[in-house]
């Protein structure tokens, strides 16, 4: 029997066995410059209404965990944190302002990978 695997199994398998050093220098460059300016807009987004809002919501109703959720010295589960960190990465609509992030997924994919981190160092 042939298994056929669905893209993003391909991708995920390519991803784990992955190194740095596979990556090119200029591509890295572009990446780091990437995380870094998502970073940053979490940072300061965190204090918009709509992110004290969201962090609000999943601390009346998230239960404790081991992922960091900025703006609050509270760890939540991965889903909970992921999704305040979103909010967060995503309430000064700045994220991805460049041309390398032209698929705007960094304020949903940097939050959920910093939660699936997280989870990884913990366990």
């Amino acid at each position: 029997m042939t298994m056929t695997i669905s893209g993003t199994q391909r991708l995920a398998r390519w991803l784990v066995i992955l190194t740095p050093a596979a990556i090119p220098a200029p591509v890295l460059r572009v990446g780091v410059r990437c995380l870094v300016d998502t970073l940053g807009i979490m940072l300061a987004g965190a204090t918009t209404r709509s992110a004290t809002s969201a962090r609000q919501v999943v601390l009346d109703i998230a239960a404790p965990g081991d992922v960091a959720v900025v703006g609050s010295p509270r760890r939540l589960t991965a889903s909970a944190a992921a999704f305040a960190n979103g909010v967060a990465a995503h309430a000064l609509d700045f994220d991805d302002n460049c041309n390398a992030g032209f698929v705007h997924g960094s304020a949903v994919i940097i939050p959920a990978a910093l939660a699936a981190q997280s989870l990884k160092e913990c366990g």
